[in-house]
């Protein structure tokens, strides 16, 4: 009898308790179970399988479809992640072995961590059509004008150096070879063959030229010499400043060739390797915006003790108009010009003028060197006009080259020089044109000039004086 009680007391008291901490169902609750309670009799009516046992095949269907999701979640994360592993060590090759991209119109470039590479490619055919008004044969001339390959390299702490090989005229020569160092992102200093400023023209790539060639007003500087170079800017200021000698005949470029007059008895050699011929040139100007600059510069060439042979005048395609002239002391040069960038036209404007030392005379036959009393004095200047109805300009800094669309494009420049013996030779030229830049890699131009010499300009051969000229150029100009 205690036993029985005790096994009754053991099973009892959880139930009781069990039910006591059951809270009560409320009314939707009880209106749950008993939908539960009849569906659970019509599926045992059917002739289904009990509740229970379904349940328990349901639940482990489940599980296992959950365990092969689970697996197949791992795999899947486990392949993003090798393949996140290999990309990171291909970033890692790529940044230790360096990568390449080409920049259409701006050529190939390699990449290093501590070194980059540049090469670029130009080419520019040109068929010209040439008239004389002084009786002679019309001419035709198909040529590369110009063809230059660049290679440009920047090393660590802000060292590089620029080799830039070329053909003018289909000759071979060198357009750039220095070596150059930024003290910080505002100076540079250049050291080698180079560039001397000249003024916007003089100081604008010659494939962003308006025309494919320089004004007349290039005759007064040199287009490369030998010797170091400062260029800086700050905020909207900028400069270049040179100290240079005159680059050996032959060696390259864009100037026309001439052979220079030397008197009898002047040795070349000596006058090349002179250690009193030096040249000074800066420009400094503005450029508070895209939309404008402007900038004035100077040019000296000291020739103290030694005797300088001038500079023939020539126009923009290198026909010379006025023979040189020899002279001792300082030539000062000096210019100004501006540029204007708008999006549907562009003026570029530049004026200069040059006074040579003490201009001398030499006989031609025993050399003796006589002093004339004067110096020869050069003027000139070009104004420059664009008009895009379709395209757009670059920064007037850079001389507003034509980005993309076409354009109508024209100039007009004047030149006069006044030796002390002989009366004052003058160039009168316009220059029209249509632009086309198709793509960043192509550019074609069409362009008629027409030229007018005074009635003095006089030169050995005597094949200017009151001659006009027209040239008509179909060209092109084509960037890797």
């Amino acid at each position: 009898m205690l036993r029985r009680v005790l096994v009754a007391a053991v099973f009892v008291v959880p139930i009781a308790r069990a039910h006591a901490q059951t809270p009560a169902p409320n009314a939707d609750e009880v209106a749950k179970l008993t939908d539960d309670s009849d569906d659970e009799d019509n599926d045992d009516s059917d002739g289904d399988q009990p509740d229970d046992e379904s349940d328990d095949k349901d639940s482990d269907a489940d599980a296992r479809a959950q365990a092969e999701h689970s697996d197949d979640d791992l795999d899947e994360h486990e392949g993003d992640a090798g393949e996140h592993a290999r990309d990171v060590e291909h970033e890692a090759d790529d940044e230790d072995e360096g990568h390449s991209h080409h920049e259409p119109g701006l050529g190939l470039e390699w990449i290093a961590s501590r070194a980059r590479l540049r090469l670029g490619l130009i080419v520019q055919p040109m068929a010209r059509y040439g008239h004389d008004s002084i009786p002679s044969p019309d001419t035709m001339d198909l040529t590369i004008r110009r063809a230059r390959v660049a290679f440009d390299a920047e090393l660590s702490h802000g060292t590089g150096f620029r080799l830039e090989l070329q053909a003018r005229d289909l000759k071979i020569g060198i357009a750039d070879l220095y070596g150059r160092w930024a003290l910080d992102e505002h100076i540079e200093i250049r050291a080698g063959f180079l560039h001397a400023p000249g003024g916007l023209e003089r100081d604008t790539n010659p494939f962003d030229l308006p025309f494919l060639e320089r004004s007349s007003l290039a005759s007064m500087t040199r287009d490369r010499e030998v010797g170091l170079e400062l260029v800086g800017h700050q905020d909207s200021q900028f400069w270049t400043v040179s100290i240079t000698r005159d680059a050996p005949s032959g060696l390259g470029g864009d100037d026309p060739e001439f052979a220079v007059n030397y008197p009898h008895g002047v040795d070349p050699t000596a006058v090349e390797h002179s250690a009193v011929t030096w040249n000074q040139a800066a420009r400094v100007g503005t450029a508070p915006s895209d939309e404008f600059a402007a900038g004035f510069g100077w040019t000296l060439r000291i020739r103290n003790s030694q005797a300088d042979y001038g500079d023939p005048a020539y126009e923009p395609n290198g026909s010379v108009f006025l023979d040189p002239r020899p002279y001792r002391g300082t030539s000062v040069r000096l210019g100004a010009d501006a540029a204007v960038s708008e999006p549907h036209f562009r003026v570029l404007m530049e004026a200069a003028f040059r006074r040579d030392g003490q201009q001398l005379s030499y006989d031609a036959i025993s050399g003796i060197e006589s002093r004339l009393p004067g110096h020869e004095w050069w003027s000139g200047g070009y104004l420059t006009v664009g008009w895009s109805p379709i395209g757009g300009y670059g920064r007037a800094i850079d001389g507003a080259p034509l980005q993309w669309g076409w354009e109508l494009i024209g100039r007009f420049e004047v030149m006069k020089v006044k030796p002390v013996d002989a009366f004052s030779s003058t160039l009168y030229a316009e220059t029209i044109g249509w632009n086309w830049v198709a793509t960043r890699q192509i550019r074609i131009q069409i362009e008629a000039t027409l030229q007018s010499f005074g009635d003095f300009d006089q030169t050995m051969r005597m094949d200017n004086a009151e001659a006009t000229r027209f040239y008509a150029d179909l060209w092109a100009t084509w960037r890797l």
